[in-house]
């Protein structure tokens, strides 16, 4: 949390954060009802509906932390 406000006092413009787990796959089960949501793919954005099932799951499981 106090790293958010220091990364704007140095000049930061746009931060994302990414809250998901694999529990909550809805996307990816249905994405026929999310097709606003973009995905970050490689350095661009895509429909996360627009992708394939095997890129569905790499993107689930990189963004996935698990608390510690």
């Amino acid at each position: 949390m106090q790293l958010v406000p220091i990364y704007f006092r140095l000049d930061g413009h746009h931060i994302r954060f990414n809250v998901r787990n694999a529990a909550t796959c809805g996307p990816q089960e249905s994405p026929e009802q999310f097709r606003d949501l973009i995905a970050r793919v490689g350095g661009y954005g895509d429909y996360f509906c627009n992708l394939s099932r095997p890129l569905h799951n790499k993107i689930t499981a990189r963004t996935e932390h698990q608390q510690v």
